[in-house]
């Protein structure tokens, strides 16, 4: 089985879900550590004619100590609205407005209180929408257990002596899922090491998105926004030639 874990993230790039597409089991991991800088709870998308703005969910007292399936949005500060707003007046004159921007009024207005189950959502209906059929996990309790092998210093020690947690982690995963190829985002390249993975039963590949390029009203095209630009420029048959777009290292 082909494996992938990835953070539940905020409109995601087409690269995240070419990875989803791209495995047998997809895991939308959220018992980790919030990190500021991530894309969680932000995005990018395009201003008509006049570059990139950034798109955001707020959220009430995050921290690197919380999990991400902990942090909470803050909806004392009306954001949904303003969301829906701003993607009509930036994208209201695009190809696939009419068929797109109902679904993500759905997705924005998801009722709930989490971040993670928020973007959990949004990510499985676009996948639908997309038609990528991929088993996609969300409840990251399956994986506690495995959690708190990784707390167990005497565990870490004998088991995955000299690795380090993010790796053991994902190694023991793989185990539990029966996965013998795990794929990963290209920027994994960096974290991970193809020699440990063999060595404990498992291939590792990466995945490296093509320069992808499409029409996005009359300007220079940008790259690497949020899925939602893919989405209002593209019909499905176009999505799905983009996603195939890409290279396993």
């Amino acid at each position: 089985m082909k494996l992938a874990i990835m953070q539940p993230y905020f409109f995601p790039y087409i690269g995240y879900f070419q990875l989803i597409g791209a495995v047998d089991k997809y895991i939308l991991y959220d018992n980790l550590n919030f990190i500021k800088d991530a894309w969680i709870n932000r995005n990018r998308i395009m201003v008509k004619n006049s570059g990139i703005s950034l798109i955001s969910v707020p959220l009430v007292h995050k921290s690197s100590n919380q999990k991400i399936r902990d942090i909470k949005i803050d909806d004392s500060q009306q954001w949904r609205g303003k969301l829906k707003k701003s993607l009509s007046l930036n994208y209201k004159k695009s190809p696939m407005f009419n068929e797109v921007f109902p679904l993500l009024e759905q997705l924005i207005d998801h009722k709930t209180d989490k971040i993670a189950e928020f973007n959990n959502n949004l990510i499985k209906s676009i996948c639908n929408y997309i038609g990528i059929y991929c088993v996609i996990e969300s409840n990251s309790d399956k994986y506690q257990e495995i959690e708190d092998k990784l707390s167990d210093e005497h565990y870490i020690s004998c088991r995955y002596p000299s690795i380090e947690i993010k790796t053991s982690r994902i190694l023991e995963i793989c185990q539990h899922e029966k996965a013998r190829i795990f794929y990963n985002a290209i920027g994994g390249t960096v974290l991970y090491s193809k020699e440990v993975f063999s060595a404990n039963g498992i291939e590792l590949k990466f995945l490296k998105t093509d320069n992808l390029e499409y029409q996005q009203f009359s300007c220079k095209f940008i790259p690497n926004l949020s899925i939602i630009d893919v989405l209002m420029f593209n019909d499905i048959q176009c999505i799905r030639s983009l996603m195939s777009k890409f290279t396993l290292l």
